[in-house]
């Protein structure tokens, strides 16, 4: 945060990757977050969110951005009755 209101924009992105493979990656923070306005239009930053979507097949799924890939999940096996 304090690279990105300095303006020094590389430092403030090497710091957000490491904040990101430490575990820190709630979206919404990201968003929200003031102190990272200055990086919101640089292009590096808006490419750095993955989202991961689970849901039943019978529902459907839209994005703006490309899909990555499919998993299909295993199905789930109905508990037997005693």
């Amino acid at each position: 945060c304090a690279h990105s209101l300095k303006g020094n924009t590389r430092d403030a992105l090497a710091w957000l990757d490491r904040s990101l493979d430490a575990g820190f990656s709630t979206h919404e923070r990201f968003l929200r977050d003031r102190d990272l306005d200055p990086l919101r239009d640089e292009p590096s930053f808006k490419a750095r969110f993955r989202i991961a979507v689970t849901t039943a097949r019978r529902n459907t799924v839209l994005s703006n951005s490309p899909v990555e890939k499919v998993v299909p999940l295993p199905a789930r096996r109905k508990p037997r009755r005693p």
